[in-house]
C-alpha cells in the first residue's frame, strides 16, 4: 500500500526531521531473571515508580523531537533488511514516521491509545492507524490476531514503556508478532535513568509521565527474560539539542533459547510446545492426593503439550518435570500472604509470558482456586485468545450431600469461590449427569458452554488368567459415611456372617484411611469370625498391586454414597477384580455395558446382602466375563476424551468490555483526597462512562468549602 502523506500543512511546516546522529553502541549479554516480571520487583527497575502518571500528550508544542535517531535507526534497517512493514507501537501524531519513510513502498501501521492517536488522524493518510490500549491484555491480543500474518516486520517502540503501569502485556504481545518471521525485529528505547542527571539516580522519575525508568542493563535483563535476543545494544540522544546519549537503545528478535533458558530447570523442554496448564492443589506422587490428584496425573501423562501448576501448603517429596510451584515461578514476597486462588492468578499472568502456545488454563472446582482467573478473563486482565476450562469433581455442598450432613468450613467463602470458578469459566466439564444435574438444583448459572465427559482410567488393563472361587471381601475407600463405611459395617450381622463361611468366605480386608469415622463400628466381632486385614497406608501403585495380586478369589465393595465419578471403580475394574459398587450418585453411568448393572449395590441393608450373596453365586467364567466387558466398555469413555477442546469459544458478546461507572461516596471527606481522585480518574487510559458523586450534606462547613 502506499506510504502515509502529510494533510495538515501547518503541522507540516513546523515539523522538520533531525539529521541522524550515531548511537553510541555496547555490548550487554542475557541476563534471564522471570522472578523480576511483576509489578512487585518493578520489572526490574531499580528506582522508584509512581502509582499515577500523567497521559502523555504527543502533539507538537515546540520545535523539540523525541527520539529521532530511534526512527532513522528503524529506517536504516529497513533498509538494509528489505523489510516493507513498519509498526510503530505508541506512535503518537506518526510525523516522525512519516519523515523517514517518506518515498519508500514501506507499509506504515500505528497502535497508541485513542487520545493520541488523534494528531496522527489528522495528519496521516494511507497509514493503517489501529486504536489500542497497550495495557490492556484483550486489546493487545486483539492486536496481535489482527497483525497475525507471518510476514517479517519491524516494529518501533520508542520511548513507551516508562508511560506504561505494566509494560509486559505490549511487550509479550510485540514478542509474539516478530516471532513469526526470524527476520522480524524489535526496535526498542526508553530512558536511562542513570544518564539524566538526577540528584537521586534511583529516585522518581522527573518525568510526570513516566512511571518508571530502566538503566540498559535493566532493561536488557526485561528484554531477555521475556524472550528476546539483543542484537544491538547501546545510547542515543533524547533530542535534537541535547548532545548527551541518555536513551537506552536496543535492537532485539526473538530467541526462544532465552524464553526457554529459566524454564527448563522446571522440566519443560519446549515453551512453544506447552499448549494447556493443569492448575491443581493436588498431584499423585507428589504429596498428599485423592481422586482429583489422579485425575491430574492421568491428564498431565496423557496430554504432552500440558504443564501442571500445583499450589498446595504441603512440602514436597520430590519434585517432577513439567510440574511448577509458584515459588519457582514467585518471589518468596509475592507467594506470601495470599490465597491460593489470588496466588494461582499471580503465577498464571506470569507463565502467560513465558509460554506464547498456551491456550488453556484448566482448574479443578473444589476449593475455587481457579476463580481469580476466570474474573481476570472476563475484565479483559488476560488475553482473549486463553480459554478458561473447569473440571467439576465436586464442590463442598457436593460433599455435604453425598455424607449426608453439613461440614465445618474454615472459609465459608471457599463455596462462593467454587460457584464463580463453574460459573465463570469459558468451558465446563462434568464426568457424569449426576454432578451436572445436581449443580442445576444447586442454582449454578453457567455462563459457558458446558457438557459430560466421564474420566479415563489411563493405566494398563489387566486381569488373572482364571477366577477362583471368592475367599476375600474387600472394602476400598475411607471409612466414611460418604463411601459407605456404615453400610459395609451394618452387612456382617451374625446370620450374613455364617452365610458368608458356608460359601467359603473366610477373609474381610479393609483398604484406605480411617477419616476419624465415628464410634459404633466395632470391628472385634468380624475379627473374630474372619482373618481380617487393615490397610490403610497405601499410596495409588500399591493399591493397584494389590487389587491385581488378589483379583481371582476376592470380591471388592464399593457402596459410595451419593458419589461423583469415583476413580476407584476404575482401579478395581480396570486390575481385573470383580466389583459391587453403590447404585447412586454418578455411579451407573460410568460403564455404558449392560453387564454393569449387575454390578450395581443397592444402598439398603437387606437388598445389599441379598446383592452380595448374588454375587458369591457367580460362576468363575461369569465373573470373568463381566470384568472384562466393563474393561472394555471403558474404551467408550477414553474415545470421548479431548472432545472439549474442540468446541467452539465463548460467544464474542461475554468478551466485550463493560462500561464503566465509578460511585464516589462523599462524607466529610477532606478536598486533597477528592482532588487526588479526579485527578487518577481524568489521567486513566480508559475513561469511566460516568462519575456518581454521592454527597449527604452532613457537615455545612465541608459544604461551604465546596
Amino acid at each position: 500500500m502506499p506510504n502515509s502523506k502529510v494533510t495538515d500543512a501547518e503541522t507540516s511546516r513546523k515539523f522538520e526531521m533531525p539529521k541522524p546522529a550515531m548511537v553510541i553502541e555496547t555490548t550487554v549479554r542475557p541476563n534471564v531473571d522471570i522472578k523480576l516480571l511483576s509489578a512487585q520487583k518493578n520489572f526490574g527497575a531499580g528506582g522508584r515508580a509512581r502509582k499515577i502518571n500523567e497521559i502523555f500528550d504527543d502533539s507538537l508544542q515546540s520545535d523539540v523531537i523525541w527520539q529521532p535517531d530511534v526512527y532513522n535507526e528503524a529506517a536504516e534497517l529497513a533498509r538494509s533488511t528489505g523489510i516493507r512493514r513498519v509498526i510503530d507501537v505508541g506512535c503518537g501524531s506518526g510525523l516522525k514516521l512519516h519523515a523517514v519513510f517518506s518515498g519508500t513502498e514501506v507499509e506504515l501501521v500505528g497502535v497508541d491509545f485513542a487520545r493520541s492517536l488523534n494528531a496522527a488522524r489528522r495528519c496521516l493518510i494511507g497509514a493503517r492507524l489501529i486504536e489500542c490500549d497497550l495495557c490492556d491484555w484483550r486489546a493487545l491480543s486483539r492486536l496481535e490476531q489482527d497483525l497475525g500474518d507471518s510476514e517479517p516486520v519491524i516494529v518501533i517502540a520508542a520511548d513507551v514503556i516508562e508511560h506504561l503501569p505494566d509494560p509486559l502485556p505490549m511487550l509479550a504481545c510485540i514478542r509474539n508478532i516478530i516471532a513469526r518471521n526470524p527476520a522480524s525485529r524489535l526496535v526498542l528505547s526508553t530512558p536511562d535513568r542513570h544518564r539524566l542527571n538526577y540528584a537521586d539516580p534511583d529516585g522518581m522519575p522527573r518525568n510526570l509521565s513516566h512511571v518508571r525508568e530502566w538503566t540498559l542493563a535493566e532493561l536488557n535483563t526485561l528484554v531477555t527474560s521475556l524472550g528476546f535476543g539483543v542484537v544491538r545494544a547501546g545510547h542515543t540522544r533524547a533530542n535534537q539539542r541535547e548532545q548527551n546519549p541518555s536513551t537506552s537503545f536496543l535492537v532485539c528478535r526473538f530467541d526462544q533459547a532465552q524464553l526457554e533458558h529459566g524454564l527448563k530447570v522446571l522440566g519443560i523442554q519446549s515453551s512453544m510446545a506447552v499448549r494447556h496448564l493443569l492448575l491443581t492443589t493436588e498431584y499423585a506422587g507428589l504429596g498428599p492426593s485423592g481422586g482429583i490428584g489422579t485425575f491430574v496425573a492421568g491428564q498431565h501423562r496423557r496430554d504432552r503439550d500440558s504443564t501442571v501448576l500445583l499450589i498446595s501448603d504441603n512440602e514436597l517429596a520430590k519434585r517432577m518435570n513439567g510440574v511448577i510451584r509458584p515459588q519457582d515461578i514467585l518471589s518468596v514476597e509475592e507467594c506470601q500472604r495470599r490465597l491460593p486462588s489470588d496466588l494461582a492468578l499471580a503465577v498464571v499472568q506470569r507463565l502467560l509470558l513465558l509460554l506464547p502456545a498456551l491456550e488453556t488454563v484448566e482448574f479443578q472446582d473444589y476449593c475455587g482456586i481457579g476463580f481469580r482467573i476466570c474474573q481476570a478473563k472476563r475484565a479483559g486482565i488476560l488475553p482473549v485468545g486463553i480459554r478458561t476450562v473447569v473440571h467439576c469433581h465436586g464442590n463442598v455442598h457436593y460433599l455435604e450431600n453425598a455424607s449426608q450432613h453439613w461440614l465445618e468450613i474454615a472459609d465459608p467463602a471457599q463455596t462462593q469461590r467454587e460457584k464463580l470458578s463453574v460459573e465463570l469459566a469459558d468451558v465446563v466439564v462434568f464426568p457424569s449427569q449426576f454432578l451436572r444435574a445436581l449443580y442445576g438444583r444447586m442454582g449454578f448459572q453457567i455462563q459457558g458452554i458446558d457438557g459430560i465427559r466421564p474420566y479415563v482410567h489411563g493405566g494398563d488393563r489387566s486381569a488373572p488368567s482364571t477366577y477362583g472361587p471368592i475367599e476375600n471381601i474387600i472394602f476400598v475407600g475411607k471409612r466414611s459415611r460418604m463411601k459407605g463405611f456404615d453400610l459395609f459395617m451394618e452387612l456382617f450381622n451374625e446370620r450374613f456372617c455364617q452365610t458368608l463361611h458356608r460359601r467359603g468366605v473366610t477373609k474381610i480386608t479393609l483398604v484406605g484411611p480411617s477419616d476419624n469415622f465415628a464410634s459404633g463400628t466395632d470391628v472385634d466381632r468380624i475379627k473374630s469370625l474372619f482373618e481380617f486385614r487393615e490397610l490403610r497406608d497405601l499410596n495409588h501403585k500399591q493399591l493397584t498391586e494389590f487389587i491385581k495380586s488378589n483379583a481371582a478369589n476376592s470380591l471388592v465393595l464399593e457402596p459410595y454414597r451419593a458419589d461423583n465419578f469415583p476413580l476407584a471403580v476404575y482401579d478395581v475394574v480396570m486390575n481385573g477384580g470383580f466389583l459391587l459398587a453403590a447404585d447412586a450418585g454418578g455411579i451407573p453411568e460410568i460403564f455404558p455395558s449392560n453387564r454393569w448393572k449387575e454390578c450395581l449395590l443397592p444402598l439398603k441393608v437387606e437388598s445389599a446382602r441379598e446383592k452380595v450373596l448374588s454375587a458369591l453365586a457367580l460362576s468363575s467364567e461369569d465373573r470373568g466375563d463381566i470384568v472384562s466387558q466393563l474393561a472394555g466398555s471403558h474404551d467408550d469413555n477414553e474415545a470421548q476424551y479431548g472432545t472439549y477442546r474442540n468446541w467452539p469459544s465463548p460467544k464474542e458478546s461475554v468478551q466485550e468490555v463493560n462500561k464503566v461507572a465509578v460511585v464516589v461516596p462523599f462524607f466529610n471527606t477532606a478536598i486533597p483526597y477528592l482532588e487526588d481522585l479526579f485527578y487518577a480518574l481524568n489521567e486513566q487510559s480508559r475513561a469511566p462512562d460516568e462519575v456518581l458523586i454521592v454527597d449527604d450534606a452532613s457537615d455545612p462547613d465541608v459544604s461551604k468549602d465546596m
